[in-house]
């Protein structure tokens, strides 16, 4: 695959005063079904089915933006404020649990649990406001213990690797943590880092980020053009790679060959666009993306387990959907359950 083909745009939400949807502050692809996720700062949660997007389910899920979505045993698993749903998948709530005494007024990050005490995959690590990260457990609707994060803030972005479970906070700093323990193995510290990381992505052993800079000479901070590249299996930065257009978001490309490493990059200027991380090859054309108006940006992206579909949404309350067949029919998994009266 050298590059994706768009098939469509679907408008999520009711219309507000302005003509859009609310905007859209977290994406899922199911790892499970056939299904697409999508949160909103309303709190609106709703699914979209197979490659058309037809709409699924549609729930008010919180009172305060939606900032995670997760599929953990079958369940809808989303983050508000400093509270945790757990609900079916066509919309019933099973359980509403409160994190706010011991994470702060709102969890920043989720990720679920692989390979840490227990080894049960119905938990899910989540980190807040203040310097902890907490384990909650889906099944029991509790949080079983926390462990105090090696930093004067909580993380940002949580990511597993191989070995290591990355952990980056919006100054940009780096650090692996020992999965089961999250004691810190190692900090990863770029010549010249990011003054506020935007996005943070792993994809086998490499680690991604970009960010902003603040430009001295202008005295403001500035778009940094290049997307800062950790080699985790020797813990330290490799080259970094030059984008002229202002990178903002970033997605590895899933791959069983531990040799790939190709990276989706979204940038200022609404395009995406295709990256080897490797340098092996050069990078793609970028795509540019039709949106409502000139004002409207890129705000979140989403690329589903088989690498085949991916769904851009702007600042419209739109998703855009491209897919790596040209006539549109990839399918977002190798292999899905069935999905109820889809």
């Amino acid at each position: 695959m050298n590059s994706f083909h768009y098939v469509q745009s679907v408008l999520t939400g009711p219309l507000n005063n302005n003509g859009s949807a609310d905007l859209i502050t977290a994406v899922r692809f199911d790892h499970e079904e056939e299904l697409f996720w999508v949160g909103d700062n309303s709190g609106r949660l709703s699914s979209y089915y197979s490659n058309e997007l037809n709409l699924y389910t549609a729930v008010h899920a919180h009172d305060e933006a939606i900032q995670s979505i997760l599929i953990v045993n079958g369940t809808i698993v989303t983050i508000g404020g400093s509270e945790v749903r757990v609900g079916t998948k066509q919309g019933l709530l099973l359980s509403r649990t409160s994190l706010a005494s011991t994470l702060g007024d709102k969890i920043l990050v989720a990720v679920q649990q692989r390979g840490l005490p227990g080894g049960k995959s119905g938990r899910v690590l989540v980190a807040g406001s203040n310097p902890v990260i907490g384990i909650f457990d889906v099944d029991t609707d509790s949080l079983l213990t926390t462990y105090a994060f090696p930093s004067d803030k909580g993380p940002s972005f949580l990511k597993f690797a191989p070995r290591a479970l990355c952990a980056c906070t919006a100054d940009g700093h780096i650090l692996l943590l020992e999965k089961r323990s999250l004691k810190s193995q190692n900090v990863l510290a770029p010549a010249s880092p990011h003054t506020l990381v935007l996005d943070m992505d792993v994809g086998n052993n490499m680690l991604v980020t970009c960010g902003m800079t603040f430009s001295a000479r202008i005295q403001q901070m500035t778009s940094d053009q290049f997307i800062k590249v950790y080699d985790l299996r020797y813990g330290k930065p490799s080259q970094p790679i030059h984008v002229s257009t202002g990178p903002i978001l970033l997605r590895f490309v899933p791959s069983f060959m531990l040799s790939a490493a190709r990276l989706v990059v979204a940038n200022l200027h609404r395009q995406i666009q295709l990256v080897d991380v490797t340098g092996v090859s050069s990078m793609s054309p970028p795509i540019q993306l039709d949106m409502m108006d000139a004002s409207c940006g890129i705000a979140i992206m989403a690329l589903s387990s088989n690498g085949e579909s991916l769904i851009v949404a702007d600042t419209s309350g739109t998703i855009h959907h491209f897919t790596a067949d040209p006539e549109g029919t990839s399918l977002f998994n190798a292999e899905s359950y069935a999905t109820d009266m889809a």
